[in-house]
Formats: structure tokens, C-alpha cells, sequence
């Protein structure tokens, strides 16, 4: 069963013709589609950041070569949705990061919330996008070489 996309969801305001031409040509300048790849992040959120910031602090806080932007804007809906971003709540209180003892970590969110992924769904998002990253469902620690058996 497909997730939702939140593409129209869940998106900080673009109030004008001129800063929507603007923001469709950071996203397009990026390689992204300003409306479709908004399905799990608050593209419009990070756009209106980043140009309000002074150079300096856009340099420091750069997409990561992989296109990961940082957590602040994440939606319900991504895989590593955290409860670092502006839409955690206690409805959607998302995962964790930084708790591993070796290394880069992700704590799940509780199972009973709905965050629309599997753990076998995040966890192959783990495997394919933060490989390394120490995996922790609740009391389970899933070394990667365990994520194609967890269920």
C-alpha cells in the first residue's frame, strides 16, 4: 500500500507570485520538481530558511551530498522523521537521532504511532540511504547486516 504524499500538506506559505517563481527555481536549480518531491519534506519551509539567512549560515547548513536536507522540515511521512522537526507533535512524535554507542543512530518511533512506514519499511530505508546508521526499534538493536530479516 503506497504512503500518502503530502505534497500539499504540511508546507510553510509561499504568499507571492515572485517568491513561488523563486522557490521553483532553488528546487528546479537542485533537481528537484517544486511540487512532487514535497511529498515528505517541507521543501517550501527550507527555501524561505535558506533565503532569509545571511551566506555564511546557508553554506553551513548545506543539503549533505546525498540531498539530505536537515531534520527541521521533515513531514510525518519520512522515513527518518524526527522529533527535531516542526511538525512533531504528540501525535507524530517521530524518531530520535544520536543515541548510538557506536556510531550514528536512529530510534523508531513508537510503534502505535502513526508515522506510515513499516519497521521494515524504515528499516530498508536505513540499508539503502544511511548505511551504517545503528537501527533501534524500541528494545530491539538491528546491526544493518540484520535489516533484510527484520519484520
Amino acid at each position: 500500500m503506497p504512503h500518502p504524499g503530502f505534497q500539499f500538506a504540511y508546507n510553510t506559505p509561499i504568499l507571492t507570485p515572485q517568491m513561488w517563481d523563486a522557490y521553483s527555481a532553488w528546487a528546479r536549480g537542485r533537481g528537484m520538481d517544486p511540487i512532487e518531491d514535497a511529498h515528505d519534506y517541507d521543501m517550501q519551509g527550507a527555501f524561505l530558511r535558506e533565503y532569509e539567512m545571511p551566506l555564511d549560515a546557508r553554506v553551513a547548513e548545506a543539503v549533505d551530498p546525498r540531498g539530505h536536507g536537515f531534520d527541521y522540515f521533515k513531514k510525518p511521512n519520512h522515513s527518518t522523521f524526527s522529533s527535531q522537526s516542526v511538525y512533531a507533535s504528540p501525535l507524530h512524535p517521530g524518531g530520535e537521532w544520536g543515541w548510538a554507542w557506536n556510531g550514528d543512530g536512529f530510534s523508531m518511533p513508537p510503534r502505535e504511532t502513526p508515522n506510515f512506514l513499516t519497521p521494515r519499511e524504515t528499516a530498508e530505508y536505513m540499508r539503502n540511504y544511511e548505511p551504517g546508521t545503528v537501527l533501534r526499534d524500541q528494545v530491539l538493536f538491528l546491526p544493518r547486516q540484520m535489516y533484510p530479516d527484520f519484520n
